[in-house]
């Protein structure tokens, strides 16, 4: 009998121990974040590091079955406070317990961050296993039904004093990633810290959104593919960084959101793929990509165009999680890809264009920096804190800036390019011209000494034969005849002497420019055909390609007057301006002036072009003022001296 009371007494006290065990179970399973009120100053030590505690939904679960299913110690401790399993086709619970052993109820946040499950509901549970709170939110709930008007999933809890909440979370995050970063805050320091990340993010969208706008300013002035680029990759980059905070779900909520929010981050990141390969092409001037090191990449750009396809294909099976997440996943690594491939596009570069591929590897590595960091984050590689994920959006700024001074950089770099070849064309062009004008000056000189010294010799000996013959047979002569042959011969041989003078004035190098113009002005006034002023001023002694060409530039002009203008009056002023130090030669006339079309350019004159052709070879500058009450020539020429070259 006393054993058998020893062996019930035992067999009682086992039982009770059995239930003093299993009703400590979670006590002893789940630790506890005890709350302190010190706390509060800084959010960052309400993390929830190493509290946490998650379990995957096979079939689906009620609060209290969760509940059981975190005391019988089937939930996993979280390492760390950051949830990330990559793209997620499951639904996942959340556990963790609050403890407050002071003497006043604190009131607590709890605001799981990023907001992108569809559905996330949060649970509150006293010590007893009763239900004391609950809260449904997610994308699906539009801002005006959810507990609190806001774009962020926001659920609050008052935990009494010496006491303890259970805390579970349930959230169906399928089609998406499942990077969750789990911490406290009181309602103040919660809304002092969102003001803060607003005003981050505004200051990196703002400069950033500055960037893309100058990038549509320079395509419209410079009609350039290189600037749209830039502005179209800027644009996809700054979609995926608005969608990391829920920015997009302000202005698409509810079912449009759950439609197209799975897919912005894989399409938008093959968008920002394809334009900057194609941006990388065309700031490198590569056109050509078959039978080149690049061939490939058009094969590459194929690729991205075909996953872009298959991503927005997915908007017609949003339930196909699997065949989703593997096309989505499938995006990602090829955008980090491309990434890499712009890296190489410079690299490969260098050694051609050292500090356009500097500036352009140096932003591309800021930007793939921070979105390999975003990818491999939200693809579950490893886990960070949500803040290390905002490289993504210094990076993406870093690399607009830096691209920014890059184009710059190139653009006048391109333009002193330019000015050399032009100049070089220009010197080029130059040389051509004087060798023309010299050859020119060569056949004039050649063809006066051939009219000077054969036909006017000739007509110079058939004028004396001339008067001879009338000295020996004077009394058979018409006199009125021969005097009028003998005055066409001497008229004959007078515009010869003045051709002979147009074609090759009489030793160059030995006259001043001031004598030349007078003698012209004096051969002009002889044949009384109209009245001819001019005024010289003083200037150095010229370079005698300069005292040629100029003379050659009064001379067309003064010919040009005599043959088409009709005038009755014509003047040449030439004088220095000591400013510029520049020879200024005006040519003016009464006359009918110059036709239209010839000044427009559509009849070309040999004089005219004659005319700007020796301007140019002086580097001056032509201006025509042209009525019908007469023309002016203003031509501007800088100073060359004797010792100098033209």
């Amino acid at each position: 009998m006393i054993v058998m009371r020893i062996g019930l007494t035992s067999f009682l006290v086992f039982i009770f121990l059995i239930f003093c065990i299993r009703g400590n179970t979670v006590a002893q399973t789940i630790k506890s974040h005890v709350i302190s009120l010190e706390e509060t100053d800084n959010y960052l030590e309400f993390t929830l590091k190493n509290l946490v505690y998650f379990f995957e939904e096979k079939e689906p679960l009620s609060w209290n079955q969760a509940y059981q299913k975190l005391e019988s110690g089937e939930f996993e401790l979280l390492k760390g406070n950051v949830f990330s399993k990559g793209l997620t086709k499951s639904i996942w619970w959340f556990a963790f317990r609050l403890e407050n052993p002071g003497e006043e109820a604190v009131e607590i946040v709890v605001p799981p961050y990023p907001p992108f499950a569809k559905e996330i509901d949060f649970f509150a549970i006293r010590q007893d296993g009763m239900l004391e709170k609950e809260i449904n939110s997610g994308t699906q709930v539009v801002r005006t039904q959810r507990n609190v008007n806001y774009r962020l999933f926001y659920f609050d809890l008052t935990v009494p004093a010496q006491d303890a909440r259970y805390c579970l979370i349930r959230m169906d995050s399928r089609g998406r990633h499942t990077f969750t970063v789990f911490y406290l805050d009181t309602e103040w320091q919660f809304w002092n810290d969102e003001v803060r990340r607003t005003i981050l993010y505004g200051e990196v969208l703002g400069r950033v959104t500055l960037i893309i706008f100058l990038g549509f300013i320079l395509l419209f002035y410079f009609k350039k593919r290189l600037y749209l680029y830039f502005a179209l990759y800027l644009v996809a980059h700054m979609i995926i960084f608005l969608d990391m905070d829920a920015y997009i779900f302000e202005w698409y909520q509810g079912e449009v959101y759950n439609l197209i929010g799975p897919l912005l981050v894989p399409f938008f990141s093959l968008v920002m793929g394809l334009f900057i390969v194609y941006f990388n092409l065309e700031f490198f001037s590569i056109n050509r990509l078959k039978n080149t090191s690049f061939q490939f990449l058009s094969y590459w750009i194929r690729v991205l165009g075909l996953l872009l396809v298959l991503v927005l294909s997915t908007m017609a099976y949003p339930e196909q999680y699997g065949l989703k997440i593997f096309i989505y996943e499938i995006s990602v690594y090829t955008t980090m890809a491309t990434l890499l491939l712009a890296l190489w596009i410079c690299i490969n570069q260098f050694k051609f264009k050292k500090w356009e591929a500097l500036f352009a590897f140096v932003a591309n590595l800021f930007l793939s920096g921070g979105m390999w960091f975003y990818y491999i984050s939200i693809l579950g590689w490893f886990y960070a804190h949500p803040l290390e994920m905002m490289f993504q959006g210094y990076g993406g700024l870093l690399n607009a800036t830096i691209l920014m001074v890059g184009m710059v950089h190139q653009y006048h770099q391109t333009q002193k390019e330019k000015d050399k070849i032009a100049q070089e064309q220009i010197n080029t062009e130059r040389v051509i011209l004087k060798h023309s004008i010299q050859a020119q000056e060569n056949e004039r000189h050649r063809i006066a000494k051939d009219l000077h010294d054969d036909l006017g010799g000739n007509l110079a000996l058939i004028k004396l034969k001339m008067e001879l013959f009338a000295d020996k047979h004077e009394d058979r002569i018409d006199k009125e005849a021969y005097e009028n042959m003998l005055k066409m011969m001497e008229d004959s041989c007078r515009d010869l002497r003045y051709i002979s003078y147009e074609l090759m004035p009489s030793d160059f190098s030995s006259k001043v420019l001031r004598t030349m113009i007078e003698e012209l002005a004096e051969k002009i006034t002889i044949q009384n055909k109209l009245v001819f002023k001019y005024e010289v001023g003083d200037f150095p002694p010229l370079n005698m390609d300069v005292k040629i060409n100029l003379f050659r530039i009064i001379k067309e002009l003064t010919n040009n007057i005599l043959k088409h203008s009709k005038a009755t009056e014509a003047k040449i002023t030439l004088k220095l301006v000591e400013e510029t130090q520049e020879l200024k030669l005006v040519v003016e006339d009464n006359g009918q002036g110059i036709p239209k079309e010839i000044l427009d350019g559509k009849v070309n004159g040999m004089g005219l072009v004659n005319l700007k052709s020796r301007v140019s070879f002086l580097n001056g500058k032509l201006d025509i003022q042209s009525s019908g009450l007469g023309t002016r020539f203003s031509i501007w020429v800088p100073i060359v001296g004797e010792g100098d070259s033209c």
